[in-house]
């Protein structure tokens, strides 16, 4: 049998089945309370690749200390917001079907004055805030890692 890992991608064949490289994902089950239910999200390939490390957030410390909400006002304000009404990241998180297409980390971007901003992830926060995540993981840049465990972390 040949080996066609030993030829160049340009010489294999044109019906060559395309082939799964396996690769390492970080994936978290975040407990929702009081349903039991859980959330799946995944630590990416690009926050690796840019020096992001994982931190875990208290909610009550999380909501305390966001800078930048789409909607002011907490978690009442929150169940308002027309991505949470329309349904956007209930979708997201529902057809991620649990651990097999868990959905991105939120990330966060800067730290300023004891508040932190989000650069991605609003609506994935908020909806695992109003689905009663305690406790959730977010992505930062390595240098934020331990001004943001002080701030909001477990």
């Amino acid at each position: 049998m040949r080996n066609w890992s030993d030829d160049p991608p340009e010489t294999w064949p044109e019906n060559w089945p395309p082939a799964w490289i396996p690769i390492e994902m970080e994936i978290y089950k975040i407990p929702l309370v009081p349903s039991g239910e859980f959330a799946f999200m995944e630590f990416t390939r690009s926050q690796i690749e840019r020096n992001h490390v994982v931190v875990f957030a208290n909610k009550d410390s999380f909501i305390a200390k966001w800078g930048n909400p789409p909607t002011p006002g907490g978690l009442d304000a929150w169940k308002q917001d027309f991505k949470i009404l329309r349904g956007d990241a209930d979708d997201g998180f529902r057809k991620a079907h649990g651990c097999y297409n868990p959905v991105p980390l939120a990330e966060v971007g800067s730290i300023l004055n004891g508040k932190l901003r989000l650069d991605t992830g609003h609506t994935r926060t908020i909806w695992l805030l109003l689905h009663g995540a305690e406790i959730f993981p977010l992505s930062c840049p390595a240098g934020y890692a331990i001004t943001l465990a002080e701030l909001v972390g477990i």
